[in-house]
C-alpha cells in the first residue's frame, strides 16, 4: 500500500510508524500519535490521517501475571516456614530428609492444579477477566505456567541447603542458571526474533534449572535426583490429566463467564477424586495437616 499509493515524500513516515517499533517508540511518549500523508494515483490527491491509540501500559504483561501471582505467594510462604524448620531438624538423622520430602509433596500437589488449572482456562479466564483484546497473551501465560511447575524443586533444595550453612551452593547454583540463562536467550532471539521466544526460553530453561538445585541433594541429604522426581510426579500427572478434561469441556455453547465456572469446578472435582482414589502423598499431607488444625482449634475452644 505505502510503495503504491503514498506519496513517496511521505512514505519514510509512515513507514517508521507502521513498523513494531517505530509504534512502541512514539506510544511510549504520549498515549496516542497520528501522522497524516498523502497519496497520488492517477493524477489524484487524497489527504489521509493514521492515528494510533495505546490502550494498556508497556509494562503489563498479563501472559506473565497470574502465573507469578500464584507461584509468588505459595513460594514466599514455602520459603518463610521452610528455612527454619530445616535447621530445627538439621541434627537429627534423615530430619532434613524427611521435611523436604513431604514439603516437596504439599508443594507439588498444591502448585500443579493452580498452574495447569490456569494453563486449561487461559482462554475463558482472560476473555472474562481483560476481554478479548488481550487473547494473544494467551500463549505467553500457558508457557509461563509451565515453566513455573518445577520452582518447587528449587525453593525446597536451595532453603535445606541454606539450613545446614552450604549458602555456597545456593550462589554457585545461581551463578550458573544465569549464565546458562543468557546463553540460551540470545540463542532463542537469534534463531526466533519474537517476544514468545522469550517465554518459550523461560519455560525451557526451569526444569534444567531444577535439575541443577537437586544436584547436590544426594551427597549432603540422601534425597537423591529420582527420589524427588518420583515424589512430584504423581501430583504433575494428575494435575494434567485435570488440565486435559478442564479443556475438553470448551465443547460446552455456554456464556464464558458459565463456562469458567463449570471448568474451576470440575477441575477441583476431577483432581481431588483421583488424588484420593489413587491415595497420593501431597493428598495424604494435606488431609492430615487440615485434620490436625481442626482439631487444634477446636481444643482451644
Amino acid at each position: 500500500y505505502i510503495e503504491e499509493f503514498v506519496h513517496e515524500e511521505d512514505r519514510k513516515g509512515l513507514e517508521e510508524l507502521a513498523c513494531r517499533e517505530g509504534l512502541k517508540r512514539e506510544l511510549a511518549k504520549e498515549r496516542q500519535c497520528h501522522r497524516n500523508y498523502r497519496t497520488f494515483k492517477n493524477g489524484n490527491m487524497r489527504y489521509f490521517q493514521i492515528k494510533v491509540v495505546r490502550a494498556g501500559e508497556w509494562t503489563e504483561n498479563h501472559g506473565r501475571t497470574y502465573p507469578s501471582l500464584v507461584i509468588n505467594n505459595i513460594n514466599t510462604t514455602m520459603n518463610t516456614i521452610l528455612l527454619p524448620e530445616f535447621v530445627n531438624l538439621s541434627s537429627k538423622d534423615n530430619g532434613i530428609k524427611n521435611a523436604m520430602k513431604n514439603s516437596l509433596c504439599l508443594g507439588t500437589f498444591i502448585i500443579s492444579p493452580l498452574l495447569f488449572g490456569l494453563f486449561g482456562v487461559a482462554d475463558n479466564l482472560i476473555a472474562v477477566l481483560l476481554t478479548d483484546k488481550w487473547i494473544s497473551c494467551i500463549p505467553y501465560m500457558r508457557l509461563f505456567c509451565l515453566g513455573y511447575i518445577f520452582t518447587p524443586l528449587s525453593t525446597i533444595n536451595l532453603q535445606a541447603y541454606n539450613a545446614i550453612g552450604r549458602s555456597d551452593i545456593y550462589l554457585r547454583n545461581e551463578i550458573i542458571k544465569k549464565v546458562i540463562g543468557i546463553f540460551v536467550l540470545v540463542v532463542f532471539m537469534i534463531m526466533w526474533h519474537s517476544p514468545l521466544a522469550v517465554a518459550a526460553c523461560f519455560c525451557l530453561i526451569s526444569p534444567v534449572c531444577s535439575m541443577i538445585d537437586m544436584r547436590k541433594s544426594k551427597k549432603y541429604f540422601e534425597y537423591s535426583f529420582l527420589e524427588q522426581l518420583r515424589d512430584a510426579v504423581p501430583s504433575i500427572i494428575t494435575a494434567l490429566v485435570m488440565m486435559l478434561a478442564v479443556m475438553g469441556l470448551n465443547f460446552l455453547q455456554i456464556p464464558k463467564l458459565w463456562l469458567l465456572i463449570v471448568q474451576i469446578l470440575a477441575g477441583i472435582g476431577i483432581y481431588l477424586g483421583i488424588a484420593r482414589l489413587f491415595n497420593i502423598t501431597g493428598y495424604v499431607i494435606l488431609v492430615r495437616l487440615s485434620r490436625d488444625l481442626f482439631i487444634h482449634k477446636l481444643n482451644r475452644k
